[in-house]
């Protein structure tokens, strides 16, 4: 994986709010990022499905070899006929005749072209091997996006739940000091509807979270209801890869660009097959046969053995025609190549500037919260010794939360820019 300096980590939870009893308790059944990715990998449909193209096609490179090799054949025939019948005339003597034949053939010179099918065989089956690679990468980054997300809206929830705890403590001082006299019932009323505002985010959160549970939870092919308790929290912890070696990586790792240079390859093999049109070939092959009244026949027996060449003199352009459309498949190719480079160099520099501009958010995330803290804490005082107003609270607690969810959102888009820089660099899942 991305290398990983070994500094302090960076944990948002521990930073505002104490985690409550549903999430502090760490069930011996929590699934960590690798557990659910684990679980992906083994239920995922496309990945199945990409297994079986693969061993298809390794099967293909079989087929491709074995038409180079000897063939062997059994012809057995039996005939029964009257030759009196046959010429009208009223005879039921019948004759019975059995023929076997034995045949062996091995191709000696094919002008290239079979050499040129085992080989683009095998490119082609590394091509499959290839998106079976890739399917797995995505699926890594599919699974690390919906973990993340479970963790985020779980954040977001406890952001909620702190916050109408704060606003039904910040009510209960607003009505004992109304009830003394000391305030306007519309600090009480302005407190209530603060209040409402913020359980009615507190539904949205919760739906939110439950959403991404039963998101990751269909993902890695579990029940969509079940209860998701997950090990990790967002963090944040420094990388030292810089761009240059994050677009080699990619140039050099990335499946998808090692299966555009492979079928360069296999264009290239295909030009060879065509070009075979233009060569001779030779086949040697051998024949014993018998023929005899009886069953399996050993009189009458002859054999021969032949080689048999041929060259194609003149086919109206066909293979000429062939020979073209293969280069321009070989010029695609290229094209395809290049184009395919500059997408994933371009594909790496915005996930490495999002992953730093999120990493400058995190930062400023951890300054906002202090300075929001100590805000709450002044106004609330200021309030409580009847010198400041009650706007003062609500806006300090509006801050305050603004500030919460911020961090979250910066450690969110930092750690999903990290996984999809990983993915456009093209790591492996086991590195």
């Amino acid at each position: 994986m991305i290398k990983w300096k070994s500094l302090s980590t960076f944990t948002l939870t521990a930073l505002f709010v104490v985690l409550p009893t549903s999430f502090a308790a760490m069930p011996d059944d929590a699934l960590s990022l690798q557990d659910c990715i684990h679980q992906a990998l083994q239920n995922n449909k496309a990945i199945k499905i990409a297994v079986n193209n693969k061993d298809k096609a390794d099967w293909t490179v079989r087929e491709a070899q074995g038409a180079k090799g000897v063939t062997f054949s059994l012809i057995h025939k039996e005939t029964r006929f009257n030759p009196l019948l046959a010429n009208g005339v009223g005879d039921d003597k019948y004759t019975n005749n059995f023929a076997n034949q034995v045949a062996i053939s091995l191709p000696v010179y094919t002008g290239g072209k079979l050499e040129g099918q085992i080989s683009q065989a095998r490119h082609n089956a590394d091509i499959t091997a290839l998106s079976l690679d890739a399917a797995r990468q995505q699926l890594f980054l599919d699974t690390t996006t919906a973990y993340f997300s479970v963790l985020q809206y779980q954040d977001d929830l406890l952001v909620s739940q702190q916050t109408v705890a704060d606003y039904i403590e910040h009510l209960n001082t607003t009505r004992d000091k109304y009830d003394a006299g000391l305030v306007a019932k519309s600090d009480v009323l302005q407190t209530q509807v603060k209040l409402a505002n913020a359980q009615d985010g507190l539904i949205i959160a919760r739906n939110n979270y439950i959403n991404a549970a039963a998101s990751l939870n269909n993902l890695i092919g579990r029940p969509q209801g079940q209860e998701v308790k997950l090990k990790e929290h967002l963090s944040y912890e420094p990388i030292t890869v810089t761009l240059d070696e994050a677009t080699h990586q990619a140039l050099t790792r990335r499946p998808e660009i090692i299966q555009a240079r492979t079928g360069i390859a296999s264009a290239e093999d295909q030009i060879t097959v065509a070009k075979s049109g233009r060569l001779p070939a030779v086949l040697a092959s051998a024949t014993n046969s018998w023929y005899n009244d009886k069953l399996p026949g050993s009189d009458n027996s002859n054999w021969q053995i032949s080689f048999m060449a041929s060259m194609n003199l003149f086919d109206s352009g066909v293979v000429n025609s062939q020979i073209r459309q293969a280069e321009y498949d070989l010029a695609t190719a290229k094209e395809q190549e290049q184009q395919l480079q500059e997408s994933v160099e371009l594909e790496v520099r915005q996930q490495y500037h999002s992953l730093r501009e999120a990493e400058s958010r995190i930062e400023l995330s951890k300054i906002a919260i202090n300075q929001a803290e100590e805000d709450m804490d002044i106004y609330k005082t200021r309030y409580e010794a009847g010198v400041g107003t009650n706007l003062e609270v609500m806006d300090a607690a509006v801050s305050l939360a603004a500030a919460k969810t911020n961090a979250i959102k910066a450690l969110y888009d930092y750690n999903i820019s990290k996984a999809r820089l990983e993915r456009a660099m093209g790591i492996a899942i086991a590195e």
